[in-house]
C-alpha cells in the first residue's frame, strides 16, 4: 500500500518535471548569445561598400598622381644643374671678345692700383675702376643691359619646355643676377685690390 509519504514525493517529483518542461520551452527568457547579438547589429549596406571603396580608390590615385608630378619636376632639375657649367661656359665663350677688350681697356689703371696696394701696410687698396665691385654694365646679358638670362631671354624655360640650366629657372643673368651690373674682374667683393692676388682672367670666368 502506497503511504502518504510516497504519494507526497511522487507529486512533488511531477511538478518538478513541468517546471523543468515549462523553462524548456520558453526559448524568449534565455539571454541571447553573443554571436546572436553581433548579428543583428546593422552592416553597411554594399552601395555604401562601394562608395567607401571608390573614395579611397581616388584618394590613392590622387596621391600617385601628385607624387609622379614631384618626381618629374625634381628630374627636370636635376637634369639642368646637370647642364649648368656646360651651358654658362658657351655664353661666357661666346663674350670671349668683349671680356678681352674690358681687361685691356683698363689693364693700365690696373697695373697702378696693384703697385698702389705694394706699397700699402695691408697691401690692398680700394678699386678705382668699378663703383663698390660692381661694374655699370653686363657683358652677359640678354641684351642693354636687361638682366636677363641669354638663353631663355628671362622665361626661365627652353622652348620644349626644360628647365633653363643657364639660370636654374630664375631668369636672370648668371653673371649680373639680373641687376645688369656685373661683378668687378679686377677686384674681390670688397672692391679692393690686393697686391698677393692674382691679375684678372683675359678668359671669361665666372665671377
Amino acid at each position: 500500500m502506497i503511504t502518504l509519504r510516497q504519494l507526497l514525493a511522487a507529486v512533488g517529483c511531477f511538478i518538478g518535471l513541468l517546471y523543468l518542461l515549462a523553462t524548456f520551452a520558453s526559448p524568449a527568457s534565455k539571454p541571447a548569445p553573443a554571436a546572436i547579438i553581433a548579428h543583428a547589429t546593422p552592416r553597411p549596406d554594399l552601395v555604401t561598400r562601394a562608395q567607401q571603396a571608390a573614395a579611397e580608390q581616388h584618394l590613392a590615385s590622387a596621391r600617385l598622381t601628385t607624387l609622379e608630378r614631384t618626381k618629374r619636376q625634381l628630374d627636370r632639375r636635376q637634369t639642368a644643374a646637370d647642364q649648368m657649367a656646360a651651358y654658362r661656359q658657351r655664353h661666357l665663350d661666346a663674350h670671349r671678345t668683349e671680356w678681352s677688350n674690358l681687361i685691356l681697356r683698363h689693364w693700365s689703371q690696373y697695373q697702378n692700383l696693384h703697385a698702389a696696394a705694394g706699397r700699402s701696410p695691408a697691401l690692398e687698396t680700394p678699386c678705382t675702376i668699378c663703383d663698390d665691385s660692381f661694374l655699370k654694365f653686363c657683358l652677359i646679358c640678354d641684351g642693354h643691359n636687361d638682366g636677363k638670362c641669354p638663353e631663355c631671354h628671362g622665361s626661365g624655360h627652353l622652348p620644349g619646355g626644360d628647365i633653363c640650366p643657364a639660370c636654374s629657372d630664375t631668369g636672370k643673368c648668371f653673371m649680373c643676377a639680373g641687376t645688369g651690373k656685373m661683378p668687378c674682374p679686377f677686384c674681390d667683393q670688397r672692391g679692393m685690390v690686393y697686391f698677393d692676388h692674382a691679375p684678372p682672367s683675359f678668359v671669361p670666368i665666372p665671377l
